[in-house]
């Protein structure tokens, strides 16, 4: 299968041959490092989730660097640590200066694993949209801004097997859309939903791009079956993800890891760029994620 995967920022020795680089616009780039302060959010916890929203002394952690109203998401991964599991619930929260998260089938006791990451940028404007259903209105932001992700909480009314979750958001229209197609449903089931957002000042961003994927590969390599711009480094952003089985029936499968952290590897090809598969972790999947580099 023909691939086409460019990498976003500095030249590296060990790309592989399908894989072409960005120019870097070093303008102004040391003054914008001085500014830009990362949220070493990478928290890693086995907690018992429960059915009224976590338990806050489980779930909810403090990150080395205290999240605020500036802080817009970069990657999460949430993982059951005793297999995989009909799933109700998922969430990546921010919550004053801590982090949330979970994964959760009904009865809401199984340990899992979570991490994130965060930047902090000045001048972004947050919000927040909540309520039921595939789509939501968001507040305009201010001109020359980028609409981007900071957290999300999707619950469905009953665990069931999962064919994809996704949650988009589209800056022009001004629309967060949310997914959480089950074996229940022919399309998305109505969800519960919270969808925290941030306008960030263009000023800070080297570009919009998307890579999306599909195959067996269980760490969803860039070295499978990938299209899109590769960031370089950890400099990075959420817009939005769909993550999903990608089989001929279209069904739907128990879960055990589901993230979107693009982790730094030795090579463009040995990185990671989402997760998303059972226990066995062979399944076909198929994955977009939306992202804004930093400058």
């Amino acid at each position: 299968m023909a691939m086409s995967v460019t990498l976003a920022g500095p030249a590296q020795a060990d790309l592989p041959q399908n894989v072409t680089r960005l120019p870097t616009d070093q303008r102004g780039i040391d003054t914008i490092r001085t500014v830009l302060q990362p949220v070493q959010s990478r928290v890693a916890l086995r907690a018992r989730d429960t059915r009224s929203d976590l338990d806050p002394d489980n779930s909810l952690r403090t990150p080395t660097v205290p999240l605020n109203q500036t802080s817009v998401l970069s990657s999460f991964r949430l993982s059951f640590s005793n297999g995989d599991h009909h799933v109700k619930h998922v969430a990546v929260l921010r919550e004053g200066e801590r982090a949330r998260g979970s994964i959760a089938d009904n009865n809401g006791d199984d340990n899992f694993a979570f991490s994130a990451s965060w930047w902090n940028i000045p001048g972004v404007v947050a919000g927040e949209v909540s309520g039921t259903g595939l789509a939501a209105d968001i507040a305009e932001g201010p001109p020359n801004s980028t609409l981007a992700l900071v957290g999300f909480r999707l619950t469905v009314p009953q665990d069931d097997e999962v064919r994809s979750i996704s949650v988009k958001l589209i800056g022009e229209t001004r629309k967060a859309q949310v997914g959480f197609w089950t074996t229940a449903s022919n399309n998305s089931r109505a969800v519960d939903y919270v969808i925290q957002n941030s306008w960030v000042p263009n000023i800070y961003l080297a570009g919009n791009y998307s890579l999306a994927g599909s195959g067996m590969d269980a760490g969803a390599r860039v070295g499978s079956q990938a299209s899109g711009v590769v960031p370089e480094n950890a400099r990075h952003i959420l817009r939005g993800f769909e993550l999903g089985y990608n089989d001929s029936n279209l069904s739907a499968q128990n879960l055990r890891d589901f993230g979107v952290h693009m982790a730094p590897g030795t090579g463009a090809a040995e990185r990671e760029i989402v997760s998303w598969q059972d226990n066995d972790r062979a399944e076909h999947i198929k994955w977009k994620v939306d992202y804004s580099a930093l400058k």
